[in-house]
């Protein structure tokens, strides 16, 4: 499972990296991408706050080891502002990915695919703080990338169709999110053909548009065949378990099964105090969905 394979990883990293620091080597590009790479394992095993001690410490040896501007020190910035959105500590991202972005414009220039990634990142977290101008400008800027003639399918476009989606969704634009969002599941089939998380954070954007179009029965599809691979991938216990739990909870309380409603939203709860156990702003809006399914 995927589960099982970060553990692996995690087995080799960490002891290899204990045993550089009980050296008291000099850190070096090695010791680096070790950080790096553990800080990836644990934000995929949701373990955020983990995440950030290492992003934290993987910056700081980044700007030990080189002269700013370097491509590891902006990497290093980016990946720090996505753990910190995770945490929902939005102004601390968006100044990390502030300085991400003019770094990665001086070194790339406006025209290359890690500016349009750290454009999205931005974007998101501007969408999350609610600034949709902000947002709109830095997402459309992003996305504009993923739609030049010629390019194959990638990780990256993937995710900012989805980025885009969200906007247009915030907007209630939901011509513009049904477009973006069957650009994202195309390539995600042409990339993932047996599925992928990525295939379920589509599913349950798919599955939002289809509330605010009347139609509870097929959301609720949707969120239940993204349960089913979420279990087949080994990740029910991660942020995107979380999101089809929520999501389910309104498709079932908009077709009135209130109980069964009642229970995911109760799992979501759990689940997100589990993981973010300081994160206010989406505890709120779940308790927001707990009290509606209540009355």
């Amino acid at each position: 499972s995927g589960a099982g394979q970060f553990a692996n990883a995690a087995s080799l990293i960490e002891p290899a990296l204990h045993t550089w620091r009980l050296s008291q080597t000099e850190p070096d590009e090695v010791f680096l991408q070790g950080l790096t790479d553990l800080s990836r394992v644990r934000m995929s095993e949701s373990r955020i706050a983990d995440a950030e001690a290492l992003m934290r410490e993987t910056l700081a040896t980044a700007e030990q080891l080189y002269d700013a501007p370097h491509v590891r020190i902006a990497l290093a910035l980016l990946n720090l502002g996505d753990v910190l959105r995770r945490r929902e500590h939005l102004d601390d991202a968006a100044s990390v990915l502030k300085r991400a972005l003019a770094m990665m414009r001086t070194i790339y220039g406006d025209d290359h695919l890690r500016v349009a990634n750290t454009m999205g990142a931005l974007g998101v977290v501007e969408l999350r703080r609610r600034d949709l101008e902000s947002a709109t400008l830095h997402i459309q800027s992003a996305v504009s990338w993923c739609e030049k003639p010629g390019l194959h399918a990638t990780r990256s476009c993937i995710e900012l169709h989805a980025i885009q989606t969200e906007l247009a969704l915030a907007g209630n634009h939901l011509e513009e999110a049904d477009i973006s969002s069957a650009r994202a599941l195309t390539l995600t089939r042409e990339l993932f053909p047996d599925g992928h998380r990525w295939t379920v954070r589509l599913w349950l954007l798919r599955a939002e548009l289809d509330l605010r179009r009347g139609d509870a029965s097929t959301a609720l599809d949707l969120c239940d065949k993204a349960q089913d691979l979420l279990a087949t991938l080994g990740a029910e216990d991660s942020f995107t378990a979380e999101s089809v739990l929520a999501r389910r909870a309104s498709a079932l309380n908009v077709l009135g099964r209130s109980n069964e409603a009642l229970a995911d939203i109760t799992q979501a709860l759990s689940l997100w105090d589990q993981l973010v156990p300081d994160g206010r702003l989406h505890r709120i809006q779940l308790l927001d969905e707990l009290a509606s399914i209540q009355t």
